[in-house]
């Protein structure tokens, strides 16, 4: 720029600006040589950019500098200011040589350091790498593999073994505590699966009690149910026996009041044949002088009439000799039937004492008649009795029925309160 300007004979606007620039420039890399250089480096600096040629510069440039104010430029030409700071520049040169030996120096030396310290720090960092690997290995040994050790080990638990150890219980570290939990857990699941197996117990219990108490309910109703069956039937049995002993006890009675009636009968008919048999026997008497045989028809007559007598008289001992009574009764029928044979007898053995036994017939008549209606009596009797024979036997059996049916029922009811305290022993042992 300034060859330029001197050259030109004037140092135009845009010229002048450009040099003052470069000038200003070259300044400020000066004082940041300053602050960066080493003090033999400004030093040598100081020494080599000095003299003639450095001088002429600065006085070439304050001129060019000063020219469109003074309007000249003293002179100077073009190629005296080339070669002038062309010595400037060499100058510079010498500097800058010595600058670039120094850098050479210093990066070589840095060279040295820094090769220095790779070595050193390749050799720190293989010691640290091996540290590193150490310290990783006791992370992954003391750290790593304890937690997959625990967390295969919660796998395994959570699978339902619950026998597996748990490692590392004694550290004081947050393994140690990490394996106090997973011991926690392993008790907890211990503890789930003994509640669990008492819970199943229990359940199995509750099934088992409720299927028991099922089957002695069924067992009781039918048990009872086949109690009251009995005691139903045993029931109605005693109260149809009940209503048959009844009717029964009614018919005995009015049997028995025909019964009365039908003896008090026989004892009025069988005094009316007494009495007429006295007045026939006092006949018989007179008429038995003439009649042996008649005589001895009349008192077989009598005989049989006493007979006869003898088995009216024996009606009040008819409850007790109901058989004796029948057997008598039939006696009766045949003596009177022979008694009117042996009448027969006497009425043709007897003409001569006609008029006597025409005297007698009428009483013969009355105590036939009286006769036949005793021998009534005495069949009504006998029937009577037949009848009160059967009632008492039907009497006796529909007791026994009711004695039977009163013992069904009380054994049945044993059997019920048996049935009953057994049922509740059970409900509550269940």
């Amino acid at each position: 720029m300034g060859a330029v300007g001197y050259g030109s004979g004037a140092f135009k606007p845009a010229i002048h600006g450009e040099f003052q620039q470069l000038i200003a420039m070259q300044d400020v890399f000066l004082s940041r040589f300053a602050i960066y250089a080493s003090a033999e480096q400004k030093a040598f600096l100081k020494s080599t950019f000095s003299g003639a040629a450095v001088n002429e510069v600065n006085r070439m440039r304050k001129i060019a500098i000063d020219s469109p104010v003074s309007g000249t430029l003293e002179g100077v030409e073009g190629s005296y200011w080339f070669k002038t700071i062309t010595q400037k520049i060499n100058l510079l040169k010498e500097v800058e040589d010595k600058i670039a030996d120094d850098l050479q120096a210093t990066a070589a030396s840095i060279e040295g350091a820094a090769l220095t310290t790779f070595l050193l720090l390749a050799v720190v960092t293989l010691i640290l790498l091996v540290i590193t690997t150490g310290v990783v290995y006791v992370i992954v040994t003391g750290i790593t593999r304890p937690i997959t050790n625990m967390t295969s080990a919660m796998n395994i638990l959570t699978d339902g073994n619950n026998e597996i150890e748990i490692y590392y219980l004694g550290r004081r570290d947050e393994i140690g505590e990490m394996a106090n939990s997973v011991q926690v857990f392993k008790e907890n699941a211990i503890e789930k699966v003994r509640l669990s197996a008492e819970q199943d117990a229990e359940n199995k219990m509750r099934k088992q009690r409720a299927q028991h108490i099922d089957e002695l309910y069924e067992s009781f109703d039918s048990n009872i149910s086949s109690v009251v069956s009995a005691v139903s039937s045993a029931s109605n049995e005693s109260e149809a026996t009940a209503d048959s002993m009844g009717n029964t006890a009614e018919r005995t009675s009015e049997i028995s009041a025909t019964m009365a009636s039908a003896a008090e009968q026989v004892t009025a008919n069988v005094q009316t044949v007494a009495s007429s048999t006295e007045e026939l026997t006092s006949s018989i008497g007179e008429i038995a002088r003439q009649v042996d045989s008649s005589t001895e028809s009349a008192q077989s007559a009598v005989s049989e009439a006493e007979k006869t007598n003898e088995t009216a008289k024996a009606t009040d001992e008819i409850g007790a000799q109901i058989t004796t009574l029948q057997s008598a009764t039939n006696d009766a029928v045949q003596a009177i039937d022979r008694i009117g044979a042996m009448i027969g007898d006497i009425s043709e053995t007897s003409i001569s004492v006609a008029s006597v036994v025409e005297e007698q017939r009428a009483a013969t008549s009355e105590i036939s008649r009286n006769v036949q209606e005793a021998a009534t009596g005495t069949r009504e009797v006998s029937a009577n009795i037949t009848d009160v024979h059967q009632a008492t036997q039907d009497t006796g059996a529909g007791a026994g029925q009711v004695k039977s049916a009163a013992g069904e029922l009380s054994q049945q009811s044993t059997v019920l309160r048996q049935e009953v305290e057994a049922f509740l022993n059970d409900i509550r042992a269940a």
